[in-house]
């Protein structure tokens, strides 16, 4: 089977940013970055599968292609052209045996950008290790190992040597040398069935020990932002999620609870982040109506040394259900306090960021589920190809 992609991107990224003096209401500092790209994505990838009663063999290759023209009107129409490749070959074999299951394959990826204007680049070879093996114990308790690894090349903007002011005295510039980094993440979870009671319990370690993270150093009175290859980004978690059936087919709850330790090193620094984080859900139904009720706080996540985490929220929500109509109603944030943030530690710049609301919003809601065509899941799609255009961003505060 073969599965071809392909897409275009024309389009515009503009930044403004202005101080004034209080006193005389002068202009202190005015940056303005204006960006055209004219980018283009390719995407090809062909599999063989070979199947027999308990085992499989799959066989195949991919081809990611990316051209990218980035003029920058703020620094004299300055034109900047960058290609990035990607080609991808592999093998895979699944058997299952009595209570036994396993999967192994292998991998080769070949990476490599390069910027015309400056004849700079860089390309490289990397394997892809893969394996896992469940054991089904019996119906009711199962047990998976799993290895995984992949590699992540720079993105357009981390090796875009273009400077890019962002205000009166921080930039950022692109790092031409940075290498494709490698992941590594090692999974062992145990899944349970009880009566009215389901779950899984798991364990994860991941390792990047090359992770692209970003940089900051000063410049004489300018403070750069750039990228480059850290010493490594670590962390394991240790997941519980349990599902139970209080009153059969009326009232259930759900969640999860999470704890995450992780230790990210780079130049100049060496940090350490651990945390708790889940959700939990209650949902009672019957006759067409359901009523639910759901809290989230989301997990710290530690990157270069960037702190940042999604919404922390809580919904209850009312809904009924006829045909293909939906109706419902509920509150957003009934209790507690919406939060999503960021929190840098950076030596040369230490700054928190919070979007966060003391806030009660009610809403209702009227759908109607109207489809026509032929739908992708009547495809039945086994490979899909993925050709995503880079696009340029606008430095911003």
């Amino acid at each position: 089977m073969v599965d071809f992609a392909a897409s275009i991107y024309n389009g515009h990224s503009f930044s403004n940013y202005r101080e004034l003096i209080p006193e005389t209401g002068n202009v202190q500092t005015d940056v303005s970055t204006y960006i055209t790209d004219r980018n283009r994505a390719y995407a090809v990838e062909a599999d063989y599968i070979k199947q027999w009663d308990m085992k499989r063999l799959t066989v195949g290759a991919s081809y990611n292609a990316n051209r990218n023209r980035s003029t920058y009107r703020s620094l004299d129409n300055s034109v900047f052209h960058q290609k990035q490749d990607e080609a991808y070959f592999f093998a895979e074999y699944y058997q299952r045996v009595n209570n036994l299951t396993f999967t192994a394959g292998i991998g080769a990826q070949y990476t490599s950008f390069h910027f015309r204007e400056s004849d700079q680049g860089q390309s490289s070879w990397n394997l892809r290790p893969r394996a896992s093996i469940t054991y089904s114990i019996n119906p009711n308790h199962r047990l998976r190992l799993g290895f995984s690894s992949w590699q992540t090349a720079p993105s357009l903007s981390e090796t875009n040597i273009a400077p890019q002011q962002t205000d009166g005295f921080q930039w950022q510039i692109g790092n031409p040398n940075l290498k494709t980094s490698n992941s590594y993440m090692l999974s062992l979870r145990y899944s349970f069935s009880l009566p009215r009671v389901d779950g899984t319990f798991g364990i994860r370690a991941f390792s990047s020990p090359d992770a692209i993270a970003p940089r900051l150093y000063w410049e004489g009175d300018r403070l750069i932002t750039t990228f480059e290859n850290s010493r490594g980004l670590k962390n394991i978690v240790f997941n519980l999620s349990p599902q139970v059936e209080i009153v059969p087919e009326w009232l259930s709850a759900a969640g999860s609870i999470e704890y995450r330790a992780e230790r990210m090193k780079g130049s100049g620094y060496r940090l350490y982040n651990h945390n708790w984080s889940g959700n939990a859900q209650l949902m009672l139904s019957h006759y067409g109506f359901v009523l639910s009720a759901q809290y989230t706080k989301s997990a710290r996540t530690l990157y270069g040394e960037r702190i940042s985490w999604n919404e922390d929220l809580s919904i209850i929500d009312l809904s009924y259900n006829r045909g293909k109509w939906q109706f419902g109603a509920g509150m957003l944030m009934p209790f507690g306090k919406y939060d999503q943030g960021a929190k840098l530690l950076n030596r040369y710049n230490s700054n928190s960021k919070h979007m966060r609301a003391d806030i009660r919003i009610p809403y209702i809601s009227v759908s109607y589920n109207l489809q026509w065509g032929r739908q992708k899941r009547g495809a039945q799609k086994l490979i899909d190809a993925n050709a995503n255009a880079d696009c340029s961003t606008a430095g911003g505060r």
